[in-house]
C-alpha cells in the first residue's frame, strides 16, 4: 500500500504528541502551510498570464483584476499573502512566548527565522510585481540604497536606467525570479528542515506547564489544521469576492502614469509600501 511505502503511518497515527497541544495555538504552523500552499497554487496560475515586462506588467495586472475567474486568483494570492504574514507573525510570538526555543531547540527557532524572512522578501516582491507605483517603488529604493554605499554602478542599479522600459524589465525580471524560484526554493528547504526537527525533538509544551504523560496521535493535530485551514481558506475566498482592490496609480516611467514626466521618485508621491512592511518606508 502507498501508506506502508511513503511510511504515512509512522508519521500520522503512530506520530504521538501531547494532549496539551490540541489547542488553537498549537496547529497554527499547519493552518500557515495550508495557506503557503495555496498561496503558491495561485501563484502558479498566474505565471500563465503575468509577464515581467515593465512596459506591460501594470496593465496585466489591471485587466486580471478586473477579469472573472482571474480576479478571484489574483485577489486570493494578494489577500493570503496578508494572512501568511500575520500568521508567521502570531506562530513566532507563541513560540516566544511558551519558550519552545529553549531545551536544544534553538536551531528549531533559527530555522522558523529565516523561513519569516523568506516569507518578507516574498511580500517584498510580490507586491514590487503588482508593478503599479508603490510596486515600482521596490527597484526605485534599491537603486537608492547602492547609491548611497556607492555600489550602483558594479550592481548596475541606477535610478535613471529604471526609467528606461528596457531597463525596468531586467530589474523586474530578476524580482519576478526571486519571487517565483528562488525564495520558494529556500521555503522548501526550510520546511522540511522545520517539520524534520519538531518531528525529532517533538512539540514543546509552555515552560510554565508540566507534562501530564497524556499523548494523542497526530493526526489529530491534522485534523485542527484541517479545521482551521479550511476557515482561513473560506474567509480568503469570500474577501477575495467582495472586496474590489483598486489597480492604484501606473508607474511613472509609462505614460498612462500621472507621475509620467515628474521629476522625483515614488516617496516623492506619496507612494507607501503596505503595512506588513511599511516600516520600511522610514528606512528610505
Amino acid at each position: 500500500a502507498i501508506e506502508d511505502q511513503l511510511a504515512l503511518g509512522q508519521l500520522t497515527r503512530e506520530s504521538l504528541i501531547p494532549a496539551e497541544t490540541n489547542n488553537i495555538w498549537y496547529p497554527l504552523g499547519g493552518v500557515l502551510m495550508i495557506t503557503l500552499l495555496l498561496e503558491v497554487l495561485t501563484g502558479f496560475l498566474l505565471t500563465f498570464v503575468y509577464a515581467p515586462d515593465a512596459s506591460r506588467a501594470y496593465d496585466i495586472t489591471k485587466t486580471l483584476m478586473r477579469t472573472p475567474g482571474w480576479s478571484l486568483i489574483i485577489n486570493f494570492h494578494f489577500w493570503a499573502a496578508y494572512v501568511i504574514f500575520a500568521l508567521v507573525m502570531v506562530h513566532m510570538l507563541r513560540v516566544f512566548v511558551t519558550g519552545g526555543f529553549r531545551m536544544g531547540k534553538q536551531g528549531l527557532w533559527l530555522g522558523g527565522v529565516l523561513l519569516a524572512g523568506c516569507v518578507f522578501v516574498a511580500f517584498i516582491t510580490g507586491e514590487s510585481l503588482h508593478w503599479d507605483e508603490v510596486g515600482f517603488a521596490v527597484p526605485w529604493h534599491m537603486a537608492e540604497f547602492f547609491e548611497a554605499i556607492g555600489l550602483a554602478t558594479a550592481m548596475n542599479y541606477v535610478r535613471t536606467v529604471l526609467l528606461d522600459a528596457g531597463g525596468a524589465t531586467e530589474k523586474l525580471g530578476q524580482i519576478y525570479a526571486v519571487h517565483i524560484s528562488i525564495i520558494p526554493l529556500l521555503a522548501v528547504v526550510l520546511v522540511t528542515l522545520h517539520y524534520y526537527l519538531i518531528k525529532v525533538k517533538c512539540i514543546s509544551l509552555p515552560f510554565w506547564l508540566k507534562e501530564s504523560g497524556r499523548t494523542v496521535a497526530f493526526t489529530s493535530h491534522i485534523r485542527e489544521w484541517l479545521i482551521y485551514g479550511g476557515i482561513v481558506t473560506l474567509a480568503l475566498i469570500v474577501l477575495s469576492i467582495v472586496v474590489q482592490r483598486d489597480p492604484g496609480p501606473a508607474p511613472q516611467l509609462i505614460s498612462s502614469s500621472p507621475y509620467y514626466h515628474l521629476k522625483g521618485g515614488p516617496g516623492h508621491f506619496g507612494a507607501k509600501p503596505t503595512w506588513p512592511i511599511s516600516w520600511t518606508h522610514g528606512l528610505n
